[in-house]
C-alpha cells in the first residue's frame, strides 16, 4: 500500500493482485496462509493463484517440468536435469551418483543447497536433513561455464548469460551477466513449461557446460528478480499485462452482471405478468357476477 509503513499490519480490499514476492524462502518465512486467503476471495491474480501456489512447492513444480520433458519426447527435446525426490531422510537409503546437489524444501537466494561429493558427506547430509520435516531432492552436479536465464513476461522474452566463480551464481558477488539473443530452442522450452505451469511471468535457468551441453535447472514464477538494465522497461511490460488481465476480469464481471440483471428482469417480468393476469381474471369474474345479479 502506498505511503504506509511496511512493518505494520494493513487491511485492504483488493480488485487484483500482482504476486511478486515468494511466500517461502527460509526457516521463518512461510506466508502460504495469505495465499489461501487470496485464493478463497476469488480475486484475480498474476500469475494465477493456483500457478503461484504451485511454484511455492519446488517438488511439485519440478514434477510438472518432468511431465513436460516426457510430453516433448525426453531429454533431447527438453533437457530438464535428472532429479530424485525424498520424503524424508529415511527414504534416502541408496545414495545418488556423486557429486550431487542436495536441495532442502522450497527456498531461494541460495539457501538450503549444498554440494555432496562422496558417501561420507552423503551420510552427514542425511543426518542434517533428519532434523527438519520438509522433502529434499538431489540433482547431479553440473560443472557449468555459463548460467543462462531466459525471462518471459507475457509474449516478451529476454535472455542473459551469467558467469561466476561460485556454483551458486545468484549469490556470488563476482557474478556478471550480459544480454544475449534468445535461441529458438530456449523460447520453445520456456513457452512449453509456461503453459503447463500456468505462468505468464516466469524465468527459466539453464546451465551450459564447456562443451555446449545444456541442462534446464528450474523455472521460477512471477516473483523473479528483474535485471537492473531492463527493470524500467520490464515494469512497463508487467504493468500492461496487469491492465490486460484486470480488464478481462472486469469484463467477465460485467458479463456476469448483465446476465444476472437480465435473468432478474425476466423473472420480475414473469411475476408481474402473472400478477397482472391474475388481477385481470379476478376483475372479469367480478364483472360477470355483477351482470348476473
Amino acid at each position: 500500500m502506498p505511503d504506509t509503513m511496511q512493518n505494520k499490519k494493513r487491511s485492504i480490499v483488493a480488485d487484483f493482485v500482482l504476486l511478486r514476492a515468494g511466500c517461502r524462502g527460509g526457516p521463518k518465512v512461510d506466508w502460504r496462509a495469505k495465499l489461501s486467503v487470496i485464493a478463497h476471495s476469488g480475486v484475480p491474480c498474476l500469475n494465477s493463484i493456483d500457478s503461484f501456489t504451485l511454484s511455492q512447492d519446488k517438488a511439485r513444480m519440478n514434477g510438472k517440468l518432468l511431465a513436460v520433458k516426457h510430453r516433448l519426447g525426453g531429454f533431447k527435446n527438453f533437457p530438464f536435469i535428472e532429479e530424485t525426490c525424498y520424503s524424508d531422510w529415511t527414504a534416502a537409503t541408496f545414495p545418488p551418483d556423486f557429486p550431487c546437489v542436495v536441495k532442502v524444501g522450497t527456498a531461494s537466494g541460495g539457501l538450503g543447497k549444498a554440494v555432496v561429493k562422496d558417501p561420507d558427506a552423503w551420510s552427514d547430509m542425511r543426518s542434517i536433513v533428519a532434523m527438519q520435516a520438509d522433502v529434499f531432492t538431489t540433482q547431479g552436479f553440473i560443472k557449468w561455464k555459463y548460467d543462462i536465464r531466459v525471462q518471459k513476461i507475457g509474449n516478451h522474452l529476454r535472455a542473459f548469460r551469467r558467469t561466476a566463480k561460485s556454483w551458486k551464481s545468484n549469490v556470488d558477488m563476482t557474478m556478471t551477466d550480459e544480454d544475449i539473443e534468445v535461441e529458438r530452442r530456449w523460447a520453445i522450452w520456456i513457452n512449453e513449461a509456461a503453459v503447463d505451469l500456468g505462468q505468464e511471468i516466469c524465468a527459466m535457468d539453464i546451465l551450459q557446460t564447456e562443451d555446449g551441453e545444456e541442462y534446464i535447472l528450474e523455472c521460477n514464477s512471477s516473483a523473479i528478480g528483474l535485471c537492473a538494465r531492463h527493470a524500467e522497461a520490464d515494469e512497463v511490460l508487467i504493468r500492461d499485462l496487469c491492465l490486460q488481465k484486470l480488464s478481462q476480469a472486469l469484463e467477465g464481471r460485467r458479463e456476469l452482471l448483465d446476465a444476472t440483471t437480465s435473468t432478474v428482469n425476466s423473472v420480475v417480468g414473469d411475476i408481474f405478468n402473472s400478477i397482472s393476469s391474475s388481477s385481470s381474471s379476478s376483475s372479469s369474474s367480478s364483472s360477470s357476477s355483477s351482470s348476473s345479479s
